[in-house]
């Protein structure tokens, strides 16, 4: 009995050791794994605050310096104090500071102060300084200048007596807006968004949208406004931008707000693989070793690669958000002034020039490495040194999509030039002539009239004053690489001086063949100058003749194309080297539009707007996958224009 007692003493003391001979490598690298994994964080956590207390020394070294190079509109603190009587009336605060009446000259303005503690404020502050030197509508708010000394920030702003749409929609106003206002604020409220969206290039996002960041002037016209959080598209093509999530609770877009945040679940499987039974008493201990050291590695690699996708997601969001302010820092050079010797640099001595016109010649240059253009004036026009000043001061005003960018001028003695964008596919009438071998097809055609169209109806109802263009014509719309349109040349442009004006008295300028009659004969110009202008230009396009047909009389196109609608033979009219390759509904809409804007009476005209419409359904039936007529037949369209066409024009057989 002693010895079975000794014997199962020996038995358990050993299956202890055997149990500690597993238990305690387990244990010893678990530890291990812990300890691994808790260095790697320290490492990550130490190198995080290291980098981020470098950033902020950056950041601070950097605080004072202005990003804003654009001087002729930036006041001093102490025109800042003049003009608002040493801040003597607050009419508004917010959460980065407080706005305040005044006057430059006879003018009243709102000057937005920053609060000197907002570092966010700041951030938005320059972002929105940038833009909105950039960007010109007459439904947003107008920029008048900007003040960057020191601590003290702030943006002036055109004076909206009103206030803001949420006061007048409030139950303590007893002026209710009536119906028809509202809706006019709507528009107006809608027009400044598309612009926003689509007249601009790259595409603008407000992204604070919201009853308090739409203005009212004295005569209730609406405006947006507040444009601290915009975004811009920094690719083109992009359907949206990732940033984090800012904006007016109550206003946000619930598919924003509800997404932010969302981490994508990723589950790995794991599969045991079973060792073999030879070892047995090794397999023992090492079997739960190697399964606690692969498992300890997974939390290891598993919590590396959730840094590592956390740290690439922030990457990508301070990138896209880098990259849109980086869009909008791009105003930096808007109002740039170069010196001659930079314009030397820019164009390698004038070395290859691509155009010549009445008042100079146009050279290909680079500033960085962008391509651009260079319009340098020539030392004996008078004439074009005046065009000079009013294209100049226009470009810094204006911006759409669909007009030629501008990058800078020189004006340095008899040395005088326009810096624009380049364009690398050149001017329409090179593309319409029957020289060139490359035909544009029908829906490129199109688009480029729509591209165009959308350019003027900017200037006619998207600027105050509105700008009329006065010398549109085939080889003042440049194409790009992709062939998308942009206006040129605004030498020649005037803007209605005076609201309710409906035409301005000037002396009569601007393109034989293209010239609207109605001014030629009475020096009113209105901006349906520039529709009859564009019916010619869009005769071009659809029939690739130029505006004066050099046959043995020389027709004008207007007069050419009437002659064969006589006949109702749409056939004759559009582009023969496009060899039937468009619908003739399309075709038909087309040539009504451009007949109806070549009117001779201007009332008869249609405006840009109604021109754009128009334009877009030609495109539309040309695009459409529903079944169509035939490209060989011949339809009917019905239309509601007075182009001054008959009967047989709108209505025939083959």
């Amino acid at each position: 009995m002693k010895f079975k007692d000794q014997f199962l003493a020996v038995s358990c003391t050993k299956t202890k050791k055997k149990k500690n001979n597993v238990a305690v490598p387990v244990v010893a690298s678990i530890v291990a794994a812990l300890f691994v994994v808790l260095t790697v964080l320290g490492t990550l956590c130490l190198v995080k605050r290291r980098r981020q207390r470098v950033r902020k020394v950056d950041a601070d070294s950097n605080k004072n310096d202005s990003t804003i190079e654009t001087k002729n509109r930036q006041f001093t603190y102490s025109e800042v104090l003049s003009v608002t009587n040493n801040f003597e009336r607050a009419i508004g605060k917010g959460g980065f500071g407080t706005v305040y009446h005044g006057y430059v000259g006879d003018t009243q303005v709102a000057v937005k102060m920053l609060s000197p503690q907002s570092i966010q404020g700041y951030k938005q502050f320059q972002a929105e300084a940038n833009l909105l030197m950039k960007i010109h509508h007459k439904s947003l708010t107008s920029f008048v200048g900007y003040c960057n000394e020191g601590t003290n920030k702030g943006i002036i702003y055109e004076y909206m007596a009103n206030g803001n749409l949420e006061k007048h929609l409030s139950a303590r106003n007893s002026n209710v807006l009536n119906w028809e206002d509202r809706l006019q604020i709507a528009i107006d409220t809608a027009q400044g968004l598309e612009y926003l969206h689509y007249g601009c290039k790259p595409p603008i996002i407000h992204r604070d949208v919201k009853c308090t960041n739409i203005l009212l002037d004295e005569k209730f016209h609406a405006k947006l406004a507040d444009f601290r959080l915009s975004r811009a598209f920094p690719i083109e093509g992009d359907t949206h931008v990732s940033t984090v999530v800012a904006g007016t609770p109550g206003y946000l877009d619930p598919d924003i707000d509800g997404q932010q945040g969302n981490n994508t679940n990723n589950t790995i499987t794991c599969q045991a693989v079973s060792c073999t039974k030879t070892k047995k008493k090794k397999n023992n201990v090492v079997v739960p070793v190697v399964a606690s050291i692969v498992a300890a590695l997974f939390v290891v690699l598993t919590v590396l690669g959730t840094l590592c996708l956390v740290k690439r997601r922030r990457q990508r969001v301070r990138k896209v958000d880098a990259d849109s302010n980086k869009n909008d820092s791009t105003i930096e050079t808007k109002n740039r002034q170069f010196t001659y010797s930079e314009v030397l640099s820019v164009t390698n001595n004038f070395e290859r020039a691509i155009g010549k016109g009445g008042f100079g010649t146009v050279y290909h240059g680079y500033v960085g490495d962008t391509q651009v253009a260079v319009k340098m004036l020539s030392p004996q026009s008078i004439q074009g040194y005046k065009q000079f000043q009013a294209e100049a001061n226009l470009l810094m005003k204006i911006h759409h999509k669909s007009l030629t960018s501008f990058v800078g001028y020189c004006n340095e003695g008899t040395n005088k030039g326009i810096i624009y964008e380049y364009m690398a596919n050149g001017n329409l009438e090179k593309h319409l002539s029957a020289r060139n071998s490359n035909v544009l097809n029908w829906e490129d055609r199109l688009q480029i009239a729509i591209d165009t169209a959308q350019g003027l109806e900017y200037l006619h109802d998207g600027c105050k004053p509105p700008i009329i263009h006065r010398d549109v014509k085939c080889t003042n719309i440049l194409l790009d690489e992709k062939f998308h349109a942009k206006l040129a040349d605004f030498g020649l442009s005037r803007a209605c001086p005076i609201e309710g004006d409906t035409h301005v008295s000037t002396v009569v300028a601007g393109t034989p063949g293209y010239l609207d009659p109605e001014y030629y004969s009475s020096n009113r110009l209105t901006d349906k100058s520039d529709v009859y202008s564009f019916g010619v230009v869009l005769l071009e396009i659809i029939t690739g003749q130029p505006a004066i047909i050099k046959t043995h009389e020389q027709a004008h196109i207007v007069q050419w194309v009437s002659s064969i609608l006589e006949k109702g033979d749409v056939k004759n009219i559009v582009d023969p080297r496009l060899g039937g390759g468009f619908y003739v509904n399309s075709a038909w809409k087309a040539v009504e539009l451009a007949m109806a804007c070549v009117s001779r009476s201007s009332n008869k005209r249609p405006t840009m707007t109604s021109v754009v419409k128009e334009l877009k359904e030609c495109l539309d039936i040309e695009t459409a996958d529903n079944e169509r007529e035939s490209k060989d037949s011949i339809g009917v369209i019905p239309t509601n224009m007075e182009s001054g066409l008959g009967p047989r024009a709108r209505s025939w057989s083959s």
